[in-house]
């Protein structure tokens, strides 16, 4: 994600100016590596997402010739198993540049012990939202988009309306070749929802409108149906400004837990039963060991 407000004079031709300190974390499950890198030109800190991407069908034919070189692993009978080495450009890994990184940076992307949370609204009024606001953590990079300064080739749709409007944008984690693991990110113009405990019965229909419209853009944009991508909200978001997320039902995108994601269709029949819902009820969400928010659970005797 471009974000204005720092240093962009450095354009990323390749990874030679890096050097690995560590590995951060490793997801096996979906082939992603956080690697935490020193910067040669200035001697900064960066943080490398290497993540494998899903097979491009319309191009696998570009796999089964001369240039994919085979190793054989184990061989009994009629089964076989090989290494294979495809040609450079089918062989390509999705990798994000966070220049310079700060700590926060590093702690979000380490690998530490998870711990699950029972958030009642009385502990988010007490602990959660002081935290978060002391945090002072920067979105600029989402007022970039908002105010059509950054990734404007990604939008997909714009809705300029002040109270209820929103920007409909491909998820930089999506390089948009193939719909499989489609994801975008629908980012509110409204400054004062922070997250779904903000949410009310007074928002349902700029919820309602979003929903539609998204939905609506997705499907004429991409060709997929409606019934084939999930719409859900984090909560813990990573950032504290309102957001929805579009998936493709068939990519195990990341947060789609019942531990973080919430759908937005249960969120809209939540707020039409009860108007404060999410003022209410407890919420789950995993903490990692090394969270400030989680020691000030344990201080308060709520873990």
């Amino acid at each position: 994600m471009d974000t204005i407000n720092h240093d962009d004079s450095h354009e990323f031709d390749n990874l030679k100016n890096f050097k690995l300190k560590r590995v951060l974390c490793e997801h096996i499950s979906s082939k992603v590596l956080f690697l935490l890198c020193t910067f040669d030109e200035d001697d900064s800190e960066a943080i490398v997402i290497l993540e494998k991407q899903p097979f491009n069908k319309e191009k696998v034919n570009e796999l089964l010739n001369e240039k994919t070189n085979l190793t054989k692993v184990f061989h009994n009978d009629i089964y076989r198993t090989f290494q294979a080495f495809p040609p450079s450009d089918a062989n390509a890994l999705s990798c994000t540049i966070i220049h310079p990184a700060n700590q926060k940076h590093i702690l979000k992307y380490s690998s530490w012990k998870p711990f699950l949370i029972r958030e009642t609204y009385e502990d988010y009024k007490a602990l959660t939202l002081p935290f978060f606001e002391q945090q002072k953590l920067d979105i600029q990079w989402v007022y970039n988009i908002l105010e059509g300064r950054a990734e404007q080739d990604r939008v997909v749709l714009n809705d300029d309306a002040e109270e209820d409007g929103f920007v409909l944008v491909a998820d930089m984690k999506w390089d948009q070749s193939q719909l499989e693991n489609l994801y975008l990110v629908a980012i509110s113009r409204s400054r004062d929802i922070k997250s779904l405990r903000d949410l009310t019965g007074a928002h349902i229909p700029m919820l309602k409108k979003l929903e539609e419209k998204c939905k609506s853009a997705i499907e004429e944009r991409y060709q997929v149906s409606a019934s084939q991508f999930r719409v859900f909200v984090h909560y813990l978001p990573s950032y504290f400004h309102f957001h929805v997320h579009f998936t493709h039902i068939q990519y195990e995108a990341p947060g789609i837990g019942c531990d973080r994601a919430h759908l937005l269709a249960d969120i809209i029949d939540n707020l039409t039963l009860d108007c404060d819902y999410y003022q209410k009820r407890s919420l789950s969400y995993v903490l990692k060991e090394n969270h400030g928010l989680l020691t000030l659970f344990k201080e308060k005797g709520r873990l």
